[in-house]
């Protein structure tokens, strides 16, 4: 199976709850608006007066001020007041523009109504609801709404949207034409039948369809779905009561879902690991050759309790419950594949294991569990990372993997396609440009804590094969399969080293120190890049993992396993209580009861409160004890938006850690977090501290490393000049938009549609407007390189770069294919129609010499005449 690259993109709007405003509602809004402007502009009068003599006009402007509070909120009350009155179906009663749509990836949900990669589609609205709207929600999910004489419905939300306070609607037409299809084969009725659901769990598995995805024909007749491997795993763990919230070590037996998450596949099927979406179904398929196992058996029991024989059935797919949500609400494998082909339903692969693996990097959260690191380990831990700083500039290697000109990078933008044809590029003014940032971002990521370490992968973890196949076929209740208990298994790295594991978040001391076994008889069963993990291990609660796609970072280097296992000394897994919310009849109260409360989970400042205690003065036993009590209430926010349970924390807890709250954050937040000085603690001693200090800032010298540059091998026609009035247009209308670059992205992305979306709106938005001028992008695109590199020489060419940079790749290649290499140099190029085999220069160096030769022979002949 081929590593899918899941690139394409559709684009759908995004708006907030403030646009369904009836006009009498939207008038309060608008006078409230008006009092917060004025209140601004008090704000802005009162720092103008600081003197002391002004004190009567700040006094009275902090008078006003009071009062357009009290006015707002007397505003506020009657827009809540007119809201709850609403009887009618709300419309969305604002167009939406341009700078609304946001980018969605191409997935099942895409496919399925019809929508087109690069374009616009209003098949699908999300709907950002603000704290003070939950009431237009409410209204929203019983009546929908409408937009351009279209009806629109609920949807659904993920657990991510969950957090954000987003909905997304369909339109009612293309709902009532895929329902069946998006629920695979099911209607809400028949779920309720079943006695229902946790609707944000019913929810969170709607928008599996929404994953970005490829389509995958795959033989449902092929597959089988059995109950999940199940097994007790002894070991002594530090117990979290969620109810006193005390904190016991014990000795204890352990049930861990060993499969939670994963299934198995034939290698036939693929070689590599898999993510795969379906109707009700997620997780990871692992490819491992079980036809080749001797069992007792062949024949296996599915969730409905019926007998199938791998060999007889012709079974090349083995998935468990786990990855089946509603397992439950279907009567059999053979309902599902009925229902599945009847609405012509899709199954999809996400993401593929890799084929090279990029060396990673550390994160803070990583180091600062570490509290006991010598400023030597530190400065041998950071060694690769600040000999890279030192060498942008100088050395061929280290910028092209700075600017992720690697074959690891199978996603390479435009400019990074660029330097890889042609690497004399670099030697522009604005690539040197796009290195300098890059380079203070490296450092600035480094002082962040994200250190280069050598040989670090992440990779996909997987319970021992082994052990599976023995609990399937050989009917094992507790079986151990190849791996010791501080055993694990990575093609990745070599027989016998001692690994540091990781996983993000990470919060306590989760650092899982194992045992690399790589032999004949792991090969045999281990066939991929995943590490595979004893079944009698407890690493899986360690580090709080599942099977289900989660990746582990896996460290090598022998200075920072030292660090760890003297900063592991006596640490034991944390083990707390998981709960879920009952089933629920699902009805729009019930949707709309379980999103407020979903909206209401709040992750980062728990993470936060963590951080500040890792950063105590002193990391004393009762620091420690409120850590592992934060990480049991982070671990339940995380999945508060689908499980709908926080514990109730005492009162005399509360006050012990409530204090984290409190206080500046550590100073590594004013790089990883982009904090202000002023809002960090000033550098200690803590290890991230310490760390800041040994990450230089240098400035570079670049050397000549690549070549002279010739700008004209970007363009198609070489003749283009800014005469002609089109040009000249062409030039205007570009350094026009180029000028609202900054302000639109910062607005798009202060949507919560992300930089990244923000960025990729406007360079499109760019291309469009421009086409508007001349509808032919490559003539656009030779223009433009020839007023920004040689009329302006700029150093910033990112707009044009990301808006016509597949025209320009495209002149490159077309270039390239008519000029070779110079033999001598490898930089400089010259026409293949010439028939040379040096450049000019190198051709005027050899002639130089040639000259050379013949008068040193000559003065020769010269002296023995003489």
């Amino acid at each position: 199976m081929k590593q899918n690259h899941l690139t394409g993109q559709v684009y759908i709007p995004s708006v907030n709850s403030g646009y369904f405003f009836t006009k009498e509602e939207q008038d309060v809004q608008d006078k409230i608006s008006s009092l917060y402007q004025k209140k601004k502009e008090n704000k802005k009068l009162i720092k103008q007066h600081r003197d002391k003599k002004d004190r009567d006009i700040r006094k009275d402007l902090q008078t006003k001020n009071r009062e357009i509070e009290g006015l707002v909120k007397l505003l506020r009350f009657q827009q809540h007041d007119l809201i709850s009155k609403n009887q009618n179906v709300r419309s969305l009663s604002r167009p939406i523009k341009p700078k609304h749509y946001v980018g969605m990836f191409e997935s099942t949900l895409s496919r399925t109504l019809g929508m087109i990669a690069d374009e616009e589609s209003n098949d699908l609205i999300i709907v950002e609801v603000f704290q003070s709207h939950n009431e237009i929600l409410r209204q929203l999910l019983e009546k929908g709404f409408t937009y351009n004489g279209e009806e629109y419905v609920y949807f659904s939300s993920s657990s991510g949207q969950i957090k954000t306070r987003k909905a997304v609607f369909m339109k009612k037409s293309q709902w009532k034409k895929h329902q069946r299809t998006l629920m695979g084969g099911l209607s809400i009725e028949e779920i309720n039948n079943k006695g229902g659901i946790n609707p944000n769990k019913l929810l969170s598995y709607m928008m599996l369809a929404n994953s970005a995805t490829t389509r995958w024909e795959v033989n449902l007749r092929e597959i089988v779905v059995v109950d999940d491997m199940e097994t007790i795993v002894e070991g002594i763990v530090d117990f979290v009561d969620d109810e006193t919230f005390q904190i016991s070590r014990e000795e204890k037996e352990i049930t861990i879902k060993q499969t939670d998450g994963v299934g198995f596949c034939l290698p036939s099927v693929s070689n590599k690991a898999f993510m795969f979406r379906g109707p009700w179904m997620k997780g990871l398929i692992v490819p491992v050759p079980f036809d080749k196992y001797n069992g007792k058996t062949t024949k296996v029991t599915d969730c409905w309790n019926k007998t199938w024989d791998i060999v007889d059935n012709g079974i090349k797919i083995i998935l468990h419950k786990s990855q089946f949500k509603l397992a439950d609400y279907y009567e059999s494998w053979e309902e599902y594949i009925d229902k599945f082909e009847k609405y012509h339903c899709e199954m999809a692969i996400g993401n593929v294991e890799d084929d090279h693996f990029k060396d990673a990097t550390l994160t803070y959260q990583m180091l600062q569990t570490l509290t006991d690191v010598t400023d030597d380990e530190l400065k041998e831990i950071s060694q690769i990372t600040v000999n890279k700083i030192n060498k942008v500039g100088r050395d061929k290697e280290v910028i092209l993997d700075l600017l992720g000109v690697v074959e690891e990078n199978k996603n390479k933008n435009f400019l990074q396609q660029a330097i890889e044809l042609y690497p004399s590029i670099i030697n522009d003014k604005y690539t040197r440009k796009v290195i300098s940032d890059t380079k203070k971002s490296y450092v600035k990521n480094a002082r962040a804590g994200k250190i280069e370490l050598p040989n670090a992968k992440y990779t996909y973890v997987v319970p021992d094969v082994v052990a599976w196949m023995d609990w399937l076929f050989n009917k094992q209740v507790n079986p151990k399969g190849i791996l010791g208990k501080e055993q694990v298994s990575c093609k990745l790295f070599e027989d016998g080293k001692r690994l540091d594991i990781l996983r993000s978040p990470h919060l306590y001391r989760e650092h899982g120190l194992r045992d690399n076994v790589v032999n004949e008889e792991t090969s045999k069963w281990f066939i991929t890049n995943c590490i595979y993990v004893s079944v009698d291990s407890l690493l899986s609660k360690l580090l709080q993992y599942d099977s289900d796609g989660d990746k582990l970072l896996i460290i090598v280097d022998s200075t920072l396993v030292r660090a760890v296992e003297r900063n592991m000394d006596g640490v034991v897994p944390l083990v707390y209580n998981m709960r879920s919310s009952d089933k629920k009849i699902i009805s729009n109260e019930e949707i709309f009861t379980s999103l407020i409360a979903g909206f209401n989970a709040n992750i980062g400042e728990i993470s936060n409160s963590i951080s500040r205690a890792w950063h105590s003065k002193e990391i004393s036993h009762g620091v420690l004890e409120d850590i592992k009590i934060l990480c049991a209430l982070n671990n339940a926010e995380i999945d508060y938006s689908k499980t709908l349970w926080r514990p109730e924390v005492p009162k005399g807890i509360a006050a012990r850690i409530n204090k984290y709250q409190r206080g500046k954050l550590p100073h590594v937040f004013h790089y990883a977090k982009d904090k202000k000085m002023k809002n960090v603690m000033p550098l200690g001693n803590h290890t991230l501290d310490r760390l800041i200090k040994f990450i230089p800032s240098t400035k570079i010298h670049f050397a000549d490393l690549f070549g002279e540059f010739d700008w004209k091998m970007l363009m198609s026609n070489h003749n283009i000049t800014l005469d002609s009035k089109k040009n000249k247009t062409i030039v205007e209308k570009y350094d026009q938009l180029n000028k609202q670059k900054k302000g639109i992205i910062k607005e798009e992305a202060d949507e919560n549609k992300g930089r990244k979306s923000a960025e990729r709106y406007f360079f499109n938005y760019v291309k469009r407007e421009m086409l508007k001028i001349h509808n032919n992008t490559k003539y656009i695109a030779n223009v433009l390189v020839y007023y920004l590199y040689k009329v302006k020489n700029s150093e910033s060419k990112d707009t044009l770069w990301n808006s016509f940079g597949k025209e320009i790749i495209d002149n490159l290649k077309c270039n390239l294919e008519k000029t070779k290499i110079c033999e001598d140099c490898q930089k400089r190029r010259i026409e293949r129609k010439q028939g040379k085999k040096f450049c000019d220069v190198c051709a005027a160096k050899r002639e130089k010499e040639r000259l050379r030769k013949i008068n040193f022979a000559r003065k020769k002949n010269v002296q023995k005449a003489l």
